[in-house]
């Protein structure tokens, strides 16, 4: 009996250190043992940033809302005359009108102080927004052309269309107006032939400006 007493005394000692070993090979860590920092994949991650700007400034909107009332179409605008006069066998030129038209956007209120929005603008209502027309842009190389004695007027026009819009964007709201066109036309006709009523067209306001012999 007590050589059995002292054999299962033996045996219990044995135990413990193979307990603890299994403890270390299955990833347990002691209770007495410093606590483990996390990796880096563990980390717990940082807060999301919420998109979005000041809704209180112009320059932070990423979105804008833009709407559109009717376009008021206006009547043509002669932009560029110059008269061809060959009745000498010579070739003089008179310049009676070159000026630029180009395509502007007003605010009632501040509005941005911008133009970002100008491209987003023209797409929404139709119109230009960007650009330009020059006066005598082609004018001079169709009236080069022109070898009969005569007297020629070569002209350019525009068709000026105004438009009324909105835009919002956060706690942002402004109205304005666009200035731009609808059409433009160049060209070239002799000032002593009259050809009558011409519709839709800014031939008869040129001739009437710039042709007063007709």
């Amino acid at each position: 009996m007590k050589a059995t007493g002292r054999s299962a005394r033996r045996t219990s000692m044995a135990i413990l250190p193979l307990a603890a070993t299994m403890l270390l090979l299955a990833g347990c860590v002691p209770l007495d043992g410093p606590v483990p920092t996390p990796s880096a994949s563990e980390s717990p991650s940082a807060p999301a940033k919420r998109a979005g700007g000041d809704p209180n400034n112009w320059a932070s909107c990423e979105n804008p809302v833009i709407t559109s009332g009717p376009p008021r179409e206006e009547d043509w605008r002669i932009i560029g005359a110059m008269e061809l006069d060959t009745t000498s066998g010579g070739k003089k030129t008179t310049q009676y009108l070159s000026e630029s038209y180009e395509a502007t956007i007003s605010w009632d209120g501040a509005g941005p102080s911008t133009g970002r929005f100008t491209e987003d603008i023209g797409d929404t209502i139709g119109y230009p927004t960007l650009g330009g027309i020059e006066g005598l842009d082609g004018v001079v190389e169709l009236l080069e052309s022109i070898e009969e004695p005569t007297k020629t007027l070569g002209y350019q026009a525009v068709r000026q269309v105004s438009v009324p819009i909105t835009l919002e964007c956060g706690n942002l709201s402004d109205q304005g107006r666009v200035n731009s066109w609808k059409d433009k036309e160049r060209g070239v006709f002799d000032c002593s032939e009259n050809e009558g009523e011409i519709v839709d067209s800014p031939i008869p306001m040129a001739r009437d400006k710039y042709c007063p012999e007709s």
